[in-house]
C-alpha cells in the first residue's frame, strides 16, 4: 500500500507486478486478494515461474492474471508425452498474446517463441538484441 500510494500518481497503470507460481498456489485465497487489490488500483498482474511442466496444469483464465511468464527450456515441448505436448503446444498458441517466454539466452528461444505466436521476451538475447553494443550510462 505504501508502493501504491507512492508511485500510482505519476504511473498508473503502466506498472506490472510479478508474483511466483508458488506464492500463489500456496496462498490461494490472499492472491486473489492481493490480484483485486492490485487490479482495482489499476496495476497489471503477471504470473511469473511458469515451467514447461506446469504451463497446462491449471485454468490459466481463472486465476485473472494479465500476463503469463514461462521459462525457455530447449526442451519446452520436446520429450513431453505425446498428449501432453499436444496440449501444451495448444495451450502456448492460446496463451500467445499476454506470454512472456522468459531466460531467452540464445536465438533459439526467440525463433521458437515466435513461431507459437509469443510476441513477448525477456533475457540476455533481448538484451543483445536491444544494445549489441554493450552500451551502459555512466
Amino acid at each position: 500500500m505504501q508502493f501504491d500510494d507512492a508511485v500510482r500518481r505519476d504511473y498508473a497503470g503502466a506498472i506490472v507486478v510479478e508474483v511466483q507460481a508458488f506464492d500463489v498456489f500456496a496462498d490461494i485465497k490472499a492472491f486473489v486478494r492481493t490480484r483485486d487489490y492490485l487490479h482495482g488500483h489499476g496495476y497489471r498482474l503477471c504470473l511469473d515461474g511458469l515451467s514447461p511442466f506446469s504451463f497446462d496444469l491449471f485454468d490459466r483464465a481463472a486465476l485473472g492474471v494479465d500476463l503469463l511468464k514461462i521459462n525457455w527450456d530447449e526442451g519446452l515441448t520436446a520429450g513431453l508425452l505425446p498428449e501432453r505436448e499436444s496440449r501444451m503446444a495448444e495451450a502456448i498458441r492460446t496463451e500467445g498474446p499476454r506470454l512472456i517466454l522468459a531466460r531467452c539466452d540464445d536465438d533459439r528461444a526467440i525463433e521458437f517463441g515466435r513461431s507459437v505466436g509469443i510476441a513477448m521476451f525477456q533475457g540476455h538475447e533481448v538484451d543483445r538484441l536491444v544494445n549489441p553494443l554493450g552500451w551502459r550510462p555512466n
